[in-house]
């Protein structure tokens, strides 16, 4: 077998398994903490935010020694060997501290989601970016393979949470341990991948702060990833919650939204394999602002209806606006911003502008769902959606408006 093929099947199985073991955590982890833990919904707000915060502090971390050290593996080892503490993490120490020391709790937490899933995603799809470059693949026939991984978990997500809460966590540690033999196995060594990865610390430093952080359309960007991305983000936090209450009971709910979200997974899994081409037809500045007219009419319907079958439609959508928002986002950068500060564009611009701008917004929505109602904020959410989508239309540069030479826009 071709050595690229070997390449591009042994990291497609490394994402395949690495969201799968988290999948059941973080998709059921709201639930989680309402039925377990049984805190209350400011709190589960509360949470989200400093989650959020930080993925903040750690998410420039890692783009900063990507972009340093390319498509060495440092940063896979950190993220494969905080997964596997999942289960004595969350049943040990995460849910008697919260009990007993809830700040705390909320701070530790914090620390380990981002370094194991908030930020340790980004930098699995950074990673994806670079080695798909490599090995002339598009990034999202690699990343399709997360997609699968998270089908795969959801599938029995629900009826293992049922089972037990922590039957989820255990899953996810054994599975993580099967991710090391995987990254030690990624050995790419091409002359090209040298010239085109390996960047001098000094100029990744001058283009990072002095020009691409400063730049008009890194600006516009974040703006972009405030008012879409965030959003998005901060709608699904809880959506779990919401959903099950469509349902005779709640256990009823939690199966059919881990079914669902397998559901949800698999059309992810194509419209990753499928929607590089049609990205690279309407443009990625296109595909954007097309996720932010989905969103809004997602949200405004999942507002507007009252109806199990209605609420069940909409839950899968959510799986195009993530595969065509990923797919779009890596196409602009490419075409926006110098190739070598590629990691820290997206791990700053996208992940970290918008786990900044989560962690000022959940706690706001987790009140608005106490006061207001799950329904009427999906509304009010929608329709801020809509503003930003509007307002982006005027901000995201287009590919002929510009020019990049080692960084510095002309």
């Amino acid at each position: 077998m071709d050595i690229l093929k070997k390449q591009y099947l042994n990291i497609s199985l490394l994402i395949f398994l690495y969201v799968f073991s988290w999948s059941g955590c973080i998709g059921l982890l709201a639930l989680w903490l309402d039925r377990v833990v049984k805190i209350n919904d400011s709190k589960i707000g509360l949470i989200f935010g400093v989650n959020a915060i930080c993925a903040i502090i750690i998410q420039p971390i890692y783009g900063r020694v990507m972009d340093r050290y390319g498509l060495k593996k440092h940063i896979l080892y950190i993220v494969a060997l905080i997964s596997i503490l999942m289960y004595p993490f969350f049943k040990f120490v995460y849910a008697p501290m919260i009990v007993d020391h809830l700040y705390t709790a909320i701070i530790l937490g914090g620390v380990y989601i981002g370094l194991g899933w908030a930020a340790g995603i980004a930098a699995f799809e950074s990673y994806m970016d670079k080695f798909s470059d490599t090995i002339n693949k598009e990034f999202g026939s690699i990343r399709m393979w997360g997609s699968l991984g998270w089908a795969a978990g959801s599938l029995f997500s629900g009826v293992l949470f049922n089972l037990s809460p922590y039957y989820n966590f255990i899953l996810g540690s054994v599975v993580s341990m099967l991710t090391i033999p995987l990254i030690y196995n990624i050995n790419i060594r091409l002359k090209t991948t040298t010239e085109a990865i390996v960047i001098d610390k000094d100029v990744v430093k001058k283009v990072l702060i002095k020009e691409t952080l400063l730049s008009r359309d890194f600006i516009h960007f974040c703006f972009y990833v405030i008012g879409i991305v965030c959003i998005m983000a901060v709608a699904e936090q809880q959506f779990s919650r919401y959903f099950v209450t469509f349902f005779s009971t709640r256990e009823v709910g939690a199966s059919i939204f881990g079914y669902l979200s397998t559901l949800q997974c698999v059309i992810e899994f194509f419209m990753f394999f499928l929607l590089p081409k049609f990205v690279n037809k309407i443009g990625a500045r296109n595909g954007l602002l097309l996720v932010g007219l989905i969103v809004t009419t997602r949200m405004l319907f999942t507002g507007l209806t009252d109806s199990y079958i209605v609420i069940s439609i909409l839950k899968p959508i959510y799986g195009i606006e993530i595969s065509l928002l990923l797919v779009s986002t890596f196409k602009y950068i490419s075409e926006v911003f110098d190739k070598s500060v590629n990691s820290s564009v997206y791990l700053i611009g996208y992940q970290a502008v918008s786990q900044v701008s989560i962690a000022i917004i959940s706690p706001i929505v987790g009140y608005s769902y106490l006061e207001k109602g799950f329904g009427a904020t999906y509304i009010y959410l929608s329709v801020a959606v809509l503003a930003f989508t509007l307002i982006s239309f005027f901000l995201l540069a287009k590919k002929n408006e510009v020019k990049i030479i080692y960084g510095v826009q002309q």
